[in-house]
Formats: C-alpha cells, sequence, structure tokens
C-alpha cells in the first residue's frame, strides 16, 4: 500500500467519523463526549482536507481550482534551474566533496575491489597485452635517439647508495629479505652446478699456480713435485672446490643458517651505514660512471626493442608473456603492501578526482537541466513525486491528526474554561 492510498483510507476515515459525529450530536445534543467528538473530527477533517488541498496544488489543479494550483507545472523552469543549481552548487559544492573525500580511502578500495572481484588477472593480461603492442609499434633507431641521451643524463643523476639502503631496509621492514636471499642463493646454486663454473675455478687456481711458480725456483721444484707425484691435480681441486660451493649454498637456503644470519647482519649493517659511508658512496657512483661509459647503451637498447618485437609477434607462446605478467604481479603486490606509496596513491587518486568534479562541476549542472527540461509536465510531476511524494502524503496524514489534537484542546478550553469562567467574567464588566 503507497503512501497516497494510507493519505486517502485516514481522510476519508475522519470524514465517515466526522459524519457519525454529526448524527450522534443531532440525537443527543447535550452530551459532553458527543459535542467534544464533533468538534475533534470536524477540526481533523478540515485539517485533512487543508492538506490535501495544498500537497496536490503542488502538481495539479485540486477542484479545478484555477488560481495559485498545479504550481510546479507552472513554475517548471524555476523548479528545473533550482534542481540543476542544487546539484551543481550544493551536492557538487568543493567544501562538501572535498570533506567527505577525506574520509574514503579510494587506493584501498581500489585494490581491494580488483581483486574480489577477481579482475586482476585479467588486468595484468591486458595491460602487459597492451604493453607488447605499444612495443610492436615502435620505431626502433628514433626510440633509441630519443631515449639513449635520456637515460644516459638520468642514469649520472642517479645516487645509488640511497637506492640500495633504501632498497635493503625496506626489505628488512617488509620481511622480503629472506624471499631475495633465496630467490638470489638458488641462482647461485643453479649458476654453481654449471661445467664452466668448474672450469672457472680450474683457470682460477691454475692462474694461482702460474704466479706461484714465477715467484723463485723453490716454489717451482715444489709444484713439479707435487704434479709428479699427484699431490697437485687442478683437475680434482676444482671439482672438489665446486662440488663444497654447491653444498655451500644448498645449506644457505635453510633460513637458520649461521652464515644466512651473519649475511642479513652485513648487509643490514651495511646498508645502515651506507648513508654516511662516502667512501662506498663514492666507490659506487665511480663504478656506475665507468659502466655507463663502457655499456653502449644505443645498441643495447636497439637491440632490447627488436627482440621484444619479435615476441610481440607470437606473445601468447612467447616467454615475455610469462616474464612481463610477473613482473606486473610483483609490481602490484609491492605497491598494495607499501603503506607509504598507498598513501601517495590515494592522495593522488583524490586530488585527480576533486578536480575532474570541480573542472566538471558546471556541466554536471548543465547536464542535469538538459535532462530535467526534457521531461513532460507529467514526467516531471512523477520525478517529484517518486523522490518526495512519501514525505508529502505524511504531510496530509499529520493534517489530520493535528487538526484533531488541535480540535480536543479548543474543545476542553471552550468548555471547561471560556464558557464557565471568561464568559461571565466579561459580561460582570461590559454587561
Amino acid at each position: 500500500m503507497s503512501y497516497q492510498q494510507k493519505a486517502n483510507i485516514t481522510l476519508t476515515m475522519v470524514f465517515l467519523l466526522f459524519f457519525f459525529s454529526a448524527i450522534c450530536k443531532y440525537l443527543w445534543p447535550q452530551l459532553f463526549i458527543t459535542g467534544m467528538a464533533f468538534f475533534v473530527f470536524e477540526a481533523a477533517l478540515i485539517g485533512g482536507i487543508a492538506d490535501w488541498f495544498a500537497i496536490t496544488a503542488l502538481f495539479r489543479k485540486p477542484l479545478n481550482w484555477p488560481y495559485h494550483t498545479a504550481l510546479i507545472p507552472r513554475n517548471r523552469e524555476k523548479v528545473i534551474d533550482s534542481v540543476s543549481n542544487m546539484v551543481q552548487h550544493n551536492l557538487l559544492n568543493p567544501i562538501i566533496i572535498k570533506h567527505r573525500m577525506e574520509h574514503i580511502n579510494l587506493s584501498k578500495n581500489l585494490f581491494k575491489f580488483i581483486e574480489e572481484s577477481r579482475q586482476l588477472d585479467r588486468l595484468i593480461r591486458a595491460v602487459a597485452r597492451s604493453i607488447m603492442d605499444w612495443l610492436n609499434c615502435l620505431n626502433p633507431e628514433a626510440t633509441v635517439s630519443l631515449l639513449t641521451p635520456l637515460i644516459s643524463k638520468n642514469l649520472l643523476k642517479l645516487q645509488l647508495s640511497p637506492l640500495i639502503r633504501d632498497l635493503i631496509l625496506h626489505n628488512f621492514a617488509n620481511g622480503q629479505i629472506d624471499f631475495w636471499l633465496e630467490s638470489i642463493i638458488i641462482k647461485l646454486e643453479k649458476a654453481a652446478k654449471q661445467e664452466k663454473t668448474k672450469t672457472f675455478i680450474y683457470h682460477f687456481l691454475e692462474g694461482q699456480k702460474n704466479e706461484k711458480v714465477r715467484h723463485g725456483l723453490i716454489n717451482n721444484l715444489m709444484v713439479a713435485l707435487l704434479e709428479t707425484t699427484g699431490g697437485l691435480n687442478l683437475q680434482e681441486a676444482a671439482e672438489s672446490l665446486q662440488l663444497q660451493l654447491i653444498s655451500t649454498l644448498e645449506g644457505l637456503r635453510d633460513k637458520n643458517h649461521p652464515l644466512r644470519h651473519t649475511v642479513r647482519d652485513i648487509l643490514r649493517q651495511t646498508a645502515s651505514e651506507l648513508e654516511h659511508n662516502f667512501l662506498v658512496q663514492e666507490a659506487l657512483e665511480t663504478w656506475k660512471t665507468e659502466i655507463i661509459a663502457k655499456v653502449p647503451l644505443d645498441n643495447l637498447l636497439e637491440d632490447s626493442i627488436k627482440a621484444l618485437q619479435i615476441s610481440a609477434e607470437d606473445y601468447e607462446k612467447s616467454i615475455m608473456k610469462t616474464i612481463l605478467e610477473e613482473m606486473l604481479e610483483a609490481i602490484w603486490l609491492f605497491y598494495r603492501n607499501n603503506n607509504l606509496l598507498l598513501i601517495k596513491i590515494n592522495a593522488y587518486l583524490h586530488n585527480a578526482l576533486f578536480n575532474l568534479i570541480l573542472y566538471n562541476q558546471t556541466l554536471i549542472g548543465d547536464i542535469a537541466r538538459e535532462a530535467l527540461a526534457k521531461l513532460t509536465n507529467k514526467d516531471l510531476i512523477k520525478f517529484i513525486e517518486d523522490k518526495a511524494g512519501n514525505d508529502l502524503q505524511w504531510i496530509r496524514i499529520n493534517g489530520s491528526i493535528i487538526g484533531g489534537i488541535v480540535g480536543i484542546v479548543l474543545f476542553l478550553f471552550l468548555r471547561l474554561i471560556y464558557d464557565p469562567y471568561i464568559i461571565p467574567f466579561f459580561s460582570r464588566w461590559f454587561g
């Protein structure tokens, strides 16, 4: 049942009670209760009818009364302007918007929405595909000529020591240091098991042997004697050292390994002291400058772009698909778990959204005005009734209730105070 039906039923009931009380008053005119009932329901009926007329007059002409009725259709332009101005200046008020936005964590909600809606994998795939499509459209020569001086300039400006320090300390703070150590140990272990590692060790030992031989006759004789008797077998020594290296690296995969604790302590101490260790800073900068000077950055960039473009041609089957998607997922996790970055992202999103709303504030008001202007009078009335109709119908119900309450108060005042006291009082003075 709608509120309009409830208001109509209330008015009908009040009318029937008024009619019944009028009959009772006619039959028993001297009874106090019949007089009070008639007075009360009469006031309630007047209040209900008056409010029915007032509410109906907003939208239509009640009883075809032509004067000051159908106010909304008559003032259609004013209503539309008022609504659009309210949208533009009140709902989109900069102070109100800024205050409300302060309590909304956009970055956290954005990350949460993407993950809970299970759109993360699709987003990563779409971004990776877009990156590869963009790379495939690049002109390698033009891109290299543009990027090479830019990258070189920025690399020379880049301070390695703060970057290394922040990276190490950040991984300690987030408990990621063991993850990176584990990754490094696994890669080192794979490298240690290769045949070229044993060859490298062999050549290193051979170099040390030759160095010793060149420093005197005694050393030369001792080395020759050891080789003759089989006491110096560089091949076996290289193999033994390789196995020992592999065993040590396998042991380091245990998080409680003493050497691993030592590595962690050295890393933490080195990172903490890096800010004040000017010798290390200078060495890092010198090393960086030498590397930049030695590396043919233009050739490296061109070869990399061409290799990526070849991968993009058969992207779905290329290794770049896996690498790029894993890298994007790692970036996503890094941003999601970094509170400082989330705060910065949240501030950026707030600022961007706030500026977007301010920039389009007038446009939104115009859109509201145009949308309302397209409505016919009947549609406009229905639109307002849908939004505020319930409250308006409650005004009608309250009109009957308040009318009845006022009727009781007036009746009691007239019967219990006015008639027995006030009239005789004035009769003695002016009679």
